[in-house]
């Protein structure tokens, strides 16, 4: 079984919606809508779905409400509409006053699994729903689909929760464009009764696992450099990066493998990425680079009694500089191998270090 950010190959293959309920939130009182005789806009929501398919970055708390309801709707002691509408209640009530009015979805997937349920959370800002409460579901579900074909940060909020014969998984998935990711807003943070499982450290270690693991996965004379040159390429490449995401991984394989021309390279090494995103549990988050992980290479350093001085990236040491010692009488022999020489020029000697040698 594969898994693949939130959801494993199978589930992503398999998946479709069973039941779907949505509720009008952000208004001055909450109005509960009926329950919705039939699942409605199918595909467009499991597209959506697919879309916000990411890692699992936050576990419930042991007292969550938010978990007890799921569990009671999953095992059928709650009907789904009244569990949804209740959970759209709690939602609303903790709506802070900056937040706009919208939709709040809730659905219950099945897939190819019979003891597996899946229940997404989606909420759609779009305040003109508000106006359309005498309307039709149909007719505001086609006004919400408007607003995000217009606008794709209309889905402001989203969780991914699986059950396995009627117990709730502690670990879920959740974003929150209202957050800086991969964090989510205080309001959801309550509302959902979880805490985030790592903190961007981990993540930055979670990501250097990763590259290396890729490394590891293509053959050397793909990447046309011994396996530490290109680990130390990909490692300043994220460590430069504004943030850590799927396509600043795949961007920076395909930097150190040269940007390949030939199609069927670029999808090994774009394969090869996503498979290690997904093995370390960072497929589809986002967070920033982190200096006690990616931190710049050390530096060696060499001066000899002829006063030559050399200096470069310790992850070179024995790739590109070569260093042959004679432990009988100390002399030396240092190779260095390069593409080409970018500085080769005559640098007058400071007084200063001139009188230093000469003491």
């Amino acid at each position: 079984m594969t898994e693949m950010g939130f959801f494993n190959d199978e589930e992503l293959a398999s998946i479709s919606i069973a039941r779907m309920n949505f509720q009008v939130v952000g208004e001055e009182a909450f109005q509960p809508r009926p329950a919705m005789a039939s699942v409605e806009q199918s595909d467009f929501f499991l597209g959506r779905i697919r879309e916000i398919d990411a890692s699992s970055a936050f576990a419930f708390n042991a007292d969550s409400e938010t978990k007890s309801v799921i569990e009671s709707m999953a095992l059928g002691r709650t009907r789904f509409a009244n569990g949804a509408a209740s959970l759209a209640l709690k939602f609303d009530s903790y709506h802070v006053g900056q937040s706009k009015a919208g939709a709040f979805f809730v659905f219950e997937l099945r897939c190819y699994s019979p003891a597996t349920k899946i229940y997404v959370f989606l909420k759609y800002d779009y305040s003109e729903v508000v106006t359309l409460r005498g309307r039709t579901a149909g007719e505001q579900l086609r006004r919400v689909m408007h607003a995000f074909v217009k606008d794709k940060k209309a889905l402001q909020k989203s969780a991914l929760i699986r059950v396995v014969n009627g117990c709730v998984e502690t670990d879920f998935s959740a974003t929150d464009r209202g957050a800086v990711s991969p964090g989510i807003t205080d309001f959801f943070t309550r509302f959902l009764g979880a805490v985030r499982q790592r903190d961007d450290v981990e993540l930055n270690a979670a990501a250097n696992l990763a590259i290396h693991d890729i490394v590891k996965d293509i053959p050397e004379n793909v990447w046309g450099a011994a396996p530490r040159v290109i680990f130390a390429r990909l490692r300043e490449s994220l460590r430069t990066a504004v943030s850590i995401c799927d396509d600043a991984v795949v961007d920076a394989v395909m930097v150190a493998a040269g940007r390949p021309a030939d199609p069927d390279t670029v999808a090994m090494l774009r394969n090869s990425a996503i498979k290690a995103l997904k093995k370390r549990k960072i497929f589809g988050l986002t967070f920033p680079p982190s200096d006690s992980v990616f931190r710049s290479a050390a530096k060696r350093k060499i001066r000899t009694v002829e006063n030559i001085k050399i200096e470069y990236p310790d992850d070179l040491d024995g790739v590109k500089v070569d260093v042959e010692k004679n432990q009988e009488n100390g002399t030396a022999v240092i190779t260095i191998r390069t593409q080409r020489i970018e500085v080769d020029e005559v640098v007058n000697e400071s007084i200063g270090n001139i009188r230093k040698l000469a003491t």
